[in-house]
């Protein structure tokens, strides 16, 4: 077989390898830590086809209020204040690149060593991805001004009075901010479980009812540090008393199996030191455009060299639709 030939050969066959296993390399990728698993179990992995400069995301920031009382021959009211507006945000794009040196391929012989070598290349990309994902969840980037999706620490922050998230300006909209509580001189013996009921109980006092009647108040997902989530449990055991989740795919995944009033807490070695968020997954969606995401360039070949390059790109960004359900207790003592 001929070196063009050849590299024909594999070029085929990792389009052939990603195309047949690009659904299930996603869904590891989206499966692999707590975060962006509750996600994808809640349908928040969302293809957005409506195309555009920016993601328009309807929000509801106000009830309306001309419900009221009523006798024989009254009159109602025919004023509707106004309930909704729209957050905007910037799609955001991730990329990687799969390299193929010339003197590896050479060495590769046989269908069964070439598939091998394709799936390596694959599965390490698959964690890189992922590696990735997680990193950026609990970041602080945000807005225009970064290449990267937005972050837990920047969508619930820990001063929301200001800024402009989404274009909305939070020190005008006190309804666009997040739920917070300075952890700074507290213990945890003395305030951790008496601060996460009180904020669990802040994040839920807005209710809302979906368009598909499924009622979503409360967080259903508490993140912490490692060492947060052990003090966390060391508390539990001196009080006697230690709730485990119910959700089996939580607990598998070795990020911890604690609940607290029944949704699962857990950590992540990403999460920022001294802080705990309480998610309302059912508010919290990542967009992306199903027209690219995560897919895979045509292979080519590296300037003035014998090696192959090919990127794998994805259009995406994490949005949010009610600040209100979402909250953070920050500085920790760790």
């Amino acid at each position: 077989m001929g070196a063009d030939n050849r590299t024909e050969v594999i070029n085929n066959l990792f389009s052939a390898v990603w195309r047949n296993v690009k659904t299930n390399i996603i869904d590891q990728v989206f499966e692999i830590t707590p975060f962006w698993m509750m996600l994808k179990q809640n349908g928040r992995l969302k293809e957005s086809t409506a195309g555009g400069r920016a993601i328009d995301c309807t929000v509801q920031y106000d009830k309306i209020t001309t419900v009221e009382g009523f006798t024989k021959g009254s009159t109602f009211s025919l004023s509707e204040d106004e309930f909704l507006t729209q957050a905007s945000w910037d799609w955001k794009y991730i990329g990687a690149s799969l390299v193929r040196y010339w003197t590896d391929e050479q060495k590769v012989r046989g269908k069964a060593k070439l598939l091998d070598y394709v799936n390596a290349k694959v599965a390490n990309l698959k964690g890189c991805i992922a590696d990735h994902m997680e990193e950026k969840a609990f970041g602080a980037q945000g807005g225009s001004s970064t290449l990267e999706i937005n972050g837990l620490d920047y969508l619930i922050a820990e001063d929301p009075t200001s800024g402009t998230i989404g274009n909305i300006d939070r020190s005008e909209n006190t309804w666009w901010r997040n739920q917070y509580k300075d952890f700074t001189g507290l213990s945890y013996a003395g305030n951790l479980l008496a601060e996460m009921t009180t904020m669990w109980n802040n994040c839920s006092k807005y209710k809302d009812q979906p368009d598909d009647g499924e009622p979503r108040h409360t967080p259903d997902l508490i993140v912490t540090t490692q060492t947060i989530h052990e003090q966390y449990e060391s508390l539990c055991r001196a009080l006697g008393y230690i709730e485990k989740t119910a959700n089996a795919q939580v607990a598998d995944l070795g990020y911890g199996d604690l609940a607290f009033k029944g949704v699962p807490i857990v950590w992540s070695p990403d999460c920022k030191a001294g802080s705990m968020y309480f998610i309302n997954t059912k508010h919290l969606t990542l967009q992306y455009d199903p027209f690219a995401f995560f897919d895979m360039t045509e292979w080519k070949k590296v300037p003035n060299g014998l090696d192959m390059t090919a990127q794998c790109a994805a259009v995406c960004q994490l949005t949010v639709d009610n600040m209100r359900k979402h909250g953070v207790i920050f500085n920790i003592g760790e």
